[in-house]
């Protein structure tokens, strides 16, 4: 028996409606019960949400324009990507998963912390100044290196910048060829282009852009490099940390918490966000900070004023005896893979 015409899209209209619908319950349900200390601040989602799209719309456009070059024979194609104003890569990501990635996520929020902390301190970069006069060439070379990367960071109106190249080499290796993806489908969807021909012309567009790559160039490997020098020289104290991020470089902050506790960069950023409020203690602690440095550093990192949260950590930090913080660290020493089974391991199988 024959379908009328049309009942088909019907059938899908109606699985449609009924997806956004469950996907908006479960979406509000998730909100609703979601602790406020886990909730990202709304400056956080708008400044996260854009440096995003910025950073998808840089990617896609390198990758346009030598797309575009080989694909000239094809008006159509060819007049979409020299075009502005096709966007292909974004409405494509809308409502799909390809861009949830745990580190980029962690990434954007970085740099979205970084900028609510630069913008009052910008003023205050006495400590930085200091060491790019430092008697010590080596650490004086350092230290401009990591002004001049900061000065990357801000395009003319003063809102953040996250470049390509900023990115560690494995997100940026993963997040170019997701971005290659939408336009492969673009370009075999919309334009009909033999898939063959879109995968070798994208394959040689993206291994161009990563090929080109430096990750030890961006902001955080150099002050990484600095941070480490100055542990090395016995200058890396607390009034040292805690005038880096007084200053603004939230980047150099991280650097001096990793080298002073051993604590790897990224590992450091996942304490200072653990929602308690214990992880920024116990790292302060191990990093030497006095207890006035810490409660200047504490409040610096509270995103909105919390005076019970505060003092419940300034009490933990009084009470943690020496090489208590230390010992509470040791596990986020090791290997994130380490970290990652112990956490897999610790969560309980459903049915078991």
């Amino acid at each position: 028996m024959s379908e009328p015409p049309g009942s088909q899209a019907k059938r899908d209209d109606a699985a449609r409606l009924l997806r956004g619908a469950a996907q908006r319950r479960a979406v509000e349900a998730e909100d609703l019960f979601l602790p406020e200390r886990m909730r990202l601040s709304e400056r956080e989602r708008l400044t996260a949400r854009a440096l995003l799209g910025r950073l998808v719309r840089t990617i896609e456009d390198e990758l346009r324009a030598a797309l575009a070059d080989r694909f000239n024979a094809h008006e159509a194609l060819h007049a979409a990507l020299a075009s502005a104003h096709v966007e292909i890569a974004g409405p494509a990501f809308d409502g799909s998963a390809a861009l949830e990635d745990a580190e980029l996520v962690s990434l954007l929020l970085r740099r979205s912390e970084e900028h609510r902390l630069f913008l009052p301190a910008q003023r205050n970069g006495e400590r930085l100044q200091a060491l790019i006069a430092d008697p010590d060439s080596e650490i004086a070379a350092h230290a401009m290196a990591v002004l001049v990367a900061r000065s990357r960071r801000l395009d003319r109106f003063q809102e953040p910048i996250l470049a390509r190249t900023e990115l560690p080499a494995e997100l940026q290796h993963r997040l170019v060829w997701t971005v290659a993806a939408t336009l492969r489908a673009y370009m075999v969807g919309a334009h009909q282009i033999d898939p063959a021909a879109a995968d070798l012309a994208l394959g040689q567009a993206a291994a161009g852009l990563i090929a080109g790559y430096d990750e030890g160039d961006g902001l955080e490997a150099r002050c990484n490099r600095l941070a480490q020098l100055l542990h090395g020289a016995r200058r890396l104290d607390g009034a040292a940390i805690a005038d880096f991020i007084a200053e603004g470089t939230l980047p150099l902050f991280l650097a001096g918490l990793s080298a002073a506790t051993g604590v790897g960069y990224s590992a450091v950023w996942d304490l200072l966000r653990e929602p308690g409020g214990r992880g920024p203690v116990f790292l302060l602690k191990a990093a030497g900070l006095s207890r006035q440095e810490a409660g200047s550093v504490l409040l610096l990192l509270a995103w909105q004023p919390d005076d019970d949260r505060l003092i419940r950590q300034i009490d933990l930090f009084d009470a943690l005896r020496d090489g208590e913080a230390a010992q509470a660290l040791s596990l986020w020493s090791l290997d994130s893979a380490y970290r990652d089974a112990v956490l897999r391991l610790d969560r309980p199988r459903h049915g078991l």
